[in-house]
């Protein structure tokens, strides 16, 4: 019997785990891409295994890469992760003081002076919701963009 570690056994499971994947040139589609950068066999083998996740990457990085290379990114990903933390602290010091499910409209209100309850509330309510479609539109903005490049890549003398 073979042991996990033995590339055979983990190729036959990617093919078992991913049918429509395959893992040698000739079952593949014929695509225009020049073959030196469609990756060797291990890479093909490692996309069957992580899926399309990796694709989402250029969609992210792409302003960040025309404008500043590849250290914006880095030191932009440290920069970034130190600002979130003082909003998750900030977050976690009033969910512990205030424990809702209404979340930061509530907080809000209770935080707020007064006369300002009600309006700010209301205000952060909708703001909250607006981001929450927003979001949702940007996210299916970004999938189509992907698709559209995926399409092109593939399909360079037939995309009009």
């Amino acid at each position: 019997m073979a042991s996990r570690h033995d590339p055979k056994t983990v190729e036959e499971d990617i093919v078992e785990a991913h049918p429509g994947s395959h893992l040698d040139d000739e079952k593949l589609p014929a695509s225009t891409v020049a073959d030196r950068w469609r990756g060797t066999a291990a890479d093909k083998r490692d996309m069957a295994v992580l899926g399309l996740a990796w694709e989402i990457l250029p969609v992210i990085s792409v302003y960040a890469l025309q404008d500043g290379g590849t250290a914006i990114i880095f030191w932009g990903l440290i920069a970034g992760i130190i600002g979130m933390s003082f909003v998750y602290a900030s977050l976690a010091e009033m969910a512990s003081m205030f424990p809702t499910a209404g979340g930061q409209y509530h907080w809000v209100s209770e935080l707020a002076a007064p006369t300002w309850q009600k309006p700010l509330s209301y205000f952060v309510g909708w703001l909250t919701a607006m981001g929450w479609q927003v979001y949702l539109a940007g996210i299916c903005f970004m999938v189509g963009s992907v698709l559209q490049g995926l399409i092109v890549l593939n399909n360079l003398d037939t995309y009009v």
